[in-house]
This record gives C-alpha cells, structure tokens and sequence, in this order.
C-alpha cells in the first residue's frame, strides 16, 4: 500500500507542471437532448439579457498542484465566458420547456428578461477533480427586479491521474450545470403570474 501510494505521489509531481489550457464546454456530458430538438415551449416567455463576468481573476480556472498539494502551475481558461455562460443558460431553458423570445420583444412587453453574472469558475485537483462556480441570477419585468438570487454549483471530476486542460473545463462546466439546474428549477416560482387585464368599466 505505501509503495502504491509513492508511486502515486511519484506520478502526481511528475505531472505537476506547465501551464493547462482548459476549454469550457456546454452540455458538459453528450446525451440525446443534445442533439435533438428542445422539447415544445410549454412553461412560458423569458428574454435573455446580459450576463456580466464578475470573477476577480477573469485568466485562471483553477491550479495544478503536486502530489504534497502545494500548487505548481495554473490552469488557464481559454474559453470566452460570456457567450458559453449566455448559450448554456438558453439551453438548460429550452430543456426546461421555455420559449426565449428576442430581447428588444421583451422590452415591448411584459416578458420577463434574465441576466447574471458568474462570480466564480474555479477547478482544484489533488487525488480527484472538484470544480465550484457560483452564478447570480435577476429577473426583471417590465424594468423592475422581480427575483434576484445567487446559486452555488458543484460538481466532481473523477481522479485526477493527468492533470489534463480538458479535465478541469469539463469539470467546470459540470459545476456550471448544476447551478444553472437549480436556477431554472426555481423559476417557474420566481416569476409571478402577470396580473388579470381589467373588463372595460370593471370597478365602476
């Protein structure tokens, strides 16, 4: 067993070094859905907004560190963020049955619009990968703030036995998913029915 775990730490540091190239990719997993057409648009209208990058270090996706967990080189995101975060955000949508309707409907109307920010994408490997990313989420309708929340994701990446680029964005992208999960779980609730139209002479 400590000759498995010297050999182990052995590998860890051999790999330990140069800078990693992570590429994020969205759904993280391939599965049907991906390649077939979104379900019908059954749970209602939202309009995409902007989505900021609000990350103190905008470069850097995670660390490599050796086998003592001391870190050793960066993992560098390669990825622009904001239109993989716009894109992932639209599909979890449409899986979920919503209809994104064109930003300048929106604002001639009472669809809601959802922007954000992504406050953190970050990835850490020791003996296995463990991605986090923390994305915040408004809705406004007709240009008041109706919902407002900060969701968490987190996510695993298997052993960590090369420390590869790819391995980190995949990790990544799957602690993106489940934060954008719960958002979207969330919205149906979020978003309050719109008040009845008034009958002419109603109230008189």
């Amino acid at each position: 067993m400590a000759l498995s775990l010297l050999a182990l730490l052995t590998l860890v540091n051999g790999c330990a070094f140069g800078t990693r190239h992570a590429v994020l990719v969205y759904p993280p997993e391939p599965s049907a859905a991906a390649t077939n057409a979104p379900p019908p648009a059954t749970a209602g209208k939202v309009a995409l907004g902007t989505f900021a990058d609000s990350r103190s270090d905008k470069l850097v996706l995670g660390f490599v560190r050796n086998g003592y967990g001391s870190k050793t080189a960066e993992v560098q995101c390669d990825t622009n963020v904001v239109p993989f975060i716009t894109d992932a955000v639209r599909y979890e949508l449409q899986q979920a049955g919503w209809e994104i309707v064109d930003l300048s409907t929106a604002t001639n109307s009472s669809v809601p619009v959802i922007s954000g920010e992504m406050l953190v994408l970050h990835c850490d490997a020791f003996m296995s990968y463990e991605g986090n990313a923390s994305l915040s989420f408004s809705v406004t309708r007709d240009g008041r703030e109706i919902f407002k929340k900060t969701y968490g994701g987190e996510a695993g990446g298997g052993l960590n036995w090369a420390m590869t680029g790819k391995s980190y964005g995949k990790t990544v992208s799957k602690a993106v998913q489940d934060a954008l999960l719960s958002f979207v779980r969330d919205l149906p609730t979020a978003i309050p029915p719109e008040p009845a139209a008034r009958e002419p002479g109603a109230g008189k």
